[in-house]
């Protein structure tokens, strides 16, 4: 059976690292999306690999982190020019 410090000690460390996937999960998105960097010039900065920065970004977006909006112009007709292209 676990003690209670165990039990403590277990919890404090999931915590711990979930802020550290977060912090690495705001830090890529933010050299990408704020920033400008390339993916590659991410993984060099934080020594992981081009692919796992990948990852991040698209987990970033699946979390809510990362939020992307398209704008368009009140001039732009897009949904009725999709609905004219779908005939």
């Amino acid at each position: 059976m676990r003690s209670i410090e165990q039990m403590y000690s277990n919890e404090a460390m999931a915590n711990h690292t979930r802020l550290d996937e977060l912090r690495l999960l705001t830090k890529a998105s933010k050299l990408y999306y704020e920033q400008g960097y390339t993916q590659q010039a991410i993984a060099d900065c934080l020594r992981i690999s081009r692919p796992k920065v990948s990852r991040l970004l698209q987990q970033a977006r699946d979390e809510g982190i990362v939020n992307i909006t398209v704008m368009t112009p009140p001039e732009v007709h897009a949904d009725l020019e999709r609905q004219l292209e779908s005939r």
